[in-house]
């Protein structure tokens, strides 16, 4: 009989990332929340916190400064049902200045800023450990390099999370052999969860969160291969907004071996989360016969139970197959996150209470861009909802679309007649250096022949310099 499971929530925030992690034991429980979507999206998840129970955060991670990560902590800070412990966030980043936001709300709230460490435990109990294993490394041009990286372990159950670290940094980090779950980088960008990174880590599932974008996530590129590998049993997405080839809804086409799954029906208004439980006694379980976690998701037609997906680690050909939710799923009522878009979103209520008869998303999909506009509030929850559709479709991409052009880079402006500037903080990570003019050491020359402060840690990165004109 177990005595502590392991509960790990994905968020659907559309495109963003939120998760929440959560221990629970016979006496005390241990939360912690990685992300939180943007900011409209971290409206829903306090909501969620709230309807879990959860009113208090042990930790919350903000990965890196991308908008769909953090901004959506702001709202979860500021709740007032919600007690958050401390905040870890990362050292490096070019922008601070987009964690204004959050930082007010920190200060505000009385909770802890902290600069997240490697090796750090976050979760330390009942066999339960869940430690930051990388806390990036600086980059001018790109913040996704300064993402923190978690492994969550209990007993032989192992997953892995680390926000939108490009490729080349996920193939050198320290994982095991064999990692059951996994969080697919960057949302499913071609940038992240490289082909080599998937064979080291041999999972049986993955998570993908993604939504509207123009950037077109997650790629098809990286599902072929996700549904090549052996090891994977499902490909598990919380929507997909793109068509796909290959991937099947197996409540449409009764396809119990489809891989790829998308979690959300918004014709229905079901938002797609993920949860992923096992307990300590499941956890033990790395044998060809016998499940190690159950993967679970809403009822795409918005009401009964969840639907529970079985998945055993060591049978490298096994497909995880449907079993009935419940049994050996020790998951309460109330311990799944709402999953009604209408529950959640205020402006859905007020449009379910003037209408007369049955209420149905149909009218809401079917409006243009300027009606919702004037319907529903640039913002909205369904403003930002109603355009994804249900689930992966199995259609044919047509032949020579247009990829969709990636964005520029930002470009960076220094004032070099600002000395100040120049030598008082890390070019690499902002970090403010002591009083005293800087040792010669400690500085390195842009491409306009300024010296600029470098820290220790970022030092090795810039030993040739760097061009301050992207």
């Amino acid at each position: 009989m177990y005595t502590t499971r392991l509960r790990i929530i994905h968020f659907d925030v559309s495109q963003g990332e939120s998760s929440l992690i959560s221990l629970l034991g016979q006496g005390e429980d241990f939360h912690v929340l990685i992300d939180g979507g943007r900011k409209c999206r971290g409206r829903y998840v306090a909501r969620c916190l709230r309807r879990l129970g959860i009113d208090y955060l042990d930790a919350v991670v903000c990965t890196h400064f991308d908008n769909d990560h953090h901004e959506g902590l702001v709202p979860v800070i500021e709740s007032r049902d919600i007690d958050v412990g401390r905040l870890l966030v990362p050292k490096f980043g070019y922008n601070t200045e987009k964690f204004d936001g959050l930082k007010r709300a920190c200060e505000e709230q009385d909770v802890d800023w902290e600069v997240a460490e490697k090796d750090e435990l976050l979760i330390d109990s009942d066999g339960c450990e869940l430690k930051i294993i990388h806390v990036g490394t600086p980059d001018i041009r790109d913040d996704n390099t300064a993402s923190i990286a978690c492994l969550l372990t209990m007993n032989s159950f192992i997953y892995y999370t680390g926000g939108d670290l490009p490729s080349a940094m996920e193939e050198r980090l320290p994982l095991p052999a064999h990692v059951c779950a996994f969080k697919v980088g960057h949302h499913g960008a071609e940038t992240s969860t490289s082909e080599d990174f998937v064979e080291a880590l041999n999972p049986s599932a993955a998570f993908i969160s993604a939504g509207r974008h123009v950037h077109g996530h997650p790629r098809q590129e990286i599902l072929d291969f996700l549904r090549d590998q052996d090891t994977v049993q499902r490909v598990y997405s919380t929507n997909c907004v793109n068509p796909r080839q290959g991937f099947h809804d197996e409540d449409a086409l009764l396809s119990v071996h489809a891989k790829g799954l998308a979690c959300s029906n918004r014709t229905n208004g079901v938002l797609g989360h993920i949860v992923v439980y096992t307990d300590d006694k499941l956890s033990r379980q790395h044998t060809d016969s016998k499940v190690g976690y159950f993967v679970l998701r809403p009822p795409p037609e918005g009401y009964g139970p969840w639907r529970a997906y079985k998945h055993i680690c060591s049978n490298r050909k096994h497909l995880a197959k449907q079993c009935s939710p419940g049994g050996i799923v020790h998951l309460r009522d109330d311990e799944y996150p709402e999953f009604r878009l209408a529950e959640l979103s205020p402006s859905i209520r007020a449009k379910r209470a003037r209408t007369a008869g049955t209420f149905t998303f149909a009218p809401l999909l079917s409006l243009s861009e300027q009606e919702r506009k004037v319907e529903f509030r640039p913002g909205s929850p369904i403003h930002n909802y109603m355009e994804d559709p249900p689930n992966f479709t199995v259609v044919q991409a047509p032949q020579g679309a247009p990829r969709v052009p990636k964005r520029k880079a930002a470009v960076l402006v220094y004032d070099h007649a600002d000395n100040a500037k120049r030598t008082g903080a890390c070019v690499g990570c902002n970090e403010r250096r002591g009083r005293g003019p800087p040792d010669p050491s400690q500085l390195v020359d842009c491409s306009h022949d300024e010296a600029w402060y470098v820290c220790d840690d970022c030092r090795p990165l810039y030993r040739k310099g760097f061009d301050c004109e992207q």
